[in-house]
């Protein structure tokens, strides 16, 4: 490997002290007070790039159980005003699985220039290679119904934000929408850290092509407009070559795509998506996560990175 991303923005918390934009998690703060400190230096020693994950990215705040937490996380608790909100009026996700997520409405520029400030923020405090963004997007497809939403749709295209009926020229005018809002962020998030760090790449994590539309989430157009230097799409699935076949259709051609593959399927499937990427000429692959990546390490170095890799977005350096 030559890159490690390193979670840095988790369930609306910072994992470092001293932030003047969130607080830090007291989970990481228990087990070492400032771990970027050490772990930086230790990636660089070991010829690797490191670039701040920031997992949440929009989301703002993660609980079990919203009907019993009467916290939305500490930004929402002071701006509560920036709360997404889907279609009924509920101010969270909820995912039968993990439990429920608030977010930051992705349309309102209150909510970009918090990230922006964060993330410049992470620039500044440590020796980052980068930003790898993630969750930039809409929750789901039933979000953003706030007030900002609802007036600024109405004032841009004439239409009251409602509940749209599924194909029709309303809902394609709120996906378009949408996307635009985001599309808006990248552009002003991607001056301002390219502005103020000039070597410092920026990355993000992205959905599949079939969650585009219901996420917001434009990313084809991040790279043609070049507020992104690569992408990489989440494909946790054993059979990705559906996927890789329409992103490599819908994406300018040269643009750097680090598909993004999951270790926890194992390590025959992992080395099967791993020769397939290698034969479509693929640039680079991402592996979701460390803890699944730790104890495939002796196979992966057998099997799958027999050689150092080189990043394309670091070519002077490499690393295994």
């Amino acid at each position: 490997f030559n890159t490690v991303y390193v979670a840095t923005q988790v369930r609306g918390y910072v994992i470092y002290p001293g932030s003047k934009v969130l607080p830090q998690w007291d989970e990481a703060a228990a087990k070492v007070p400032d771990i970027l400190d050490w772990l930086l230096p230790a990636i660089h020693e070991r010829g690797m790039h490191a670039e701040a994950w920031t997992e949440f990215g929009f989301y703002a705040y993660h609980t079990p159980d919203a009907t019993k937490d009467p916290s939305r996380g500490p930004v929402l608790d002071a701006h509560p005003e920036l709360t997404a909100v889907d279609r009924d009026g509920t101010p969270y996700l909820h995912n039968v699985q993990w439990g429920d997520f608030y977010s930051l409405c992705p349309s309102n520029p209150k909510s970009h220039e918090i990230l922006t400030r964060l993330y410049v923020e992470m620039l500044e405090k440590y020796d980052f290679d980068g930003i790898n963004l993630d969750r930039i997007r809409y929750p789901e497809n039933t979000f953003c119904y706030c007030d900002y939403c609802r007036e600024h749709f109405k004032k841009d295209t004439g239409l009251a934000l409602g509940s749209f009926a599924e194909g029709s020229e309303e809902q394609r005018t709120f996906i378009r929408w949408r996307k635009e809002q985001l599309t808006a962020f990248m552009r002003s998030l991607s001056a301002r850290l390219r502005g103020r760090f000039p070597c410092a790449r920026l990355t993000s994590a992205v959905v599949p092509p079939g969650m585009i539309d219901g996420k917001g989430q434009d990313w084809p157009t991040w790279l043609a407009q070049g507020y992104l230097d690569a992408a990489m799409p989440m494909l946790y699935a054993a059979d990705i070559s559906g996927m890789v076949a329409e992103i490599q259709r819908r994406v300018p051609p040269g643009a750097w795509i680090f598909y993004g593959l999951d270790a926890g399927q194992g390590i025959e499937t992992l080395s099967k998506q791993v020769l397939h990427l290698r034969a479509v000429g693929a640039p680079g692959f991402t592996v979701w996560y460390s803890g699944s990546v730790d104890p495939l390490l002796p196979a992966i170095q057998r099997d799958v990175l027999k050689a150092p890799a080189v990043s394309p977005l670091y070519p002077s350096d490499s690393g295994e």
